[in-house]
């Protein structure tokens, strides 16, 4: 067995401001968020690219049926001023979630959800498309107060599935 090894770098431009929640790892490239709203990409962590100036969060990496039809899910703001979801493959196309099952009458997020200083992971089952989810928990809400809830993200029929455990 091969023991894998480590080597520190110098990382020469973290974007100011950045939040350390939204860093992740999405097909090879690394995107972050800051709190200014610009999103920004990296194909080492260490030199990065501003790729938009509307992104709030980036909540994680949303599954579908294989790994070329995922999607990062992020926070944006819409053309009304609303807080929506949307999806993207590099930051740079959003698009605007339309239907989400928490709020049929709008595709707005609710204000409980967590949307800064979460904790998130995604569950791949390529065989179950049910079990195919994005969980994040903790965090604040859209107005700033802490939350102990768990949410759960999945794409259903036509919409995004949201769920809380409350």
């Amino acid at each position: 067995a091969t023991t894998p090894s480590w080597t520190t770098s110098q990382v020469n431009v973290l974007p100011p401001k950045v939040l350390l929640e939204s860093i992740t790892l999405f097909n090879n490239y690394f995107y972050a968020v800051d709190s200014d709203l610009n999103g920004y990409s990296s194909t080492n962590g260490i030199n990065w690219t501003k790729e938009n100036s509307n992104i709030y969060n980036i909540v994680g990496i949303l599954p579908n049926e294989t790994s070329t039809t995922d999607s990062l899910l992020v926070i944006t703001k819409n053309s009304a001023g609303k807080y929506v979801f949307a999806k993207t493959l590099n930051l740079k196309t959003l698009e605007e979630v339309k239907t989400v099952s928490n709020n049929p009458n709008s595709n707005e997020i609710v204000k409980e959800f967590s949307a800064k200083g979460f904790s998130t992971t995604t569950i791949y089952d390529r065989n179950n498309l049910n079990n195919n989810v994005l969980t994040i928990t903790g965090g604040t809400d859209l107005n700033g107060n802490q939350s102990n809830l768990t949410w759960t993200l999945r794409i259903g029929d036509n919409r995004l599935e949201v769920a809380s455990n409350q």
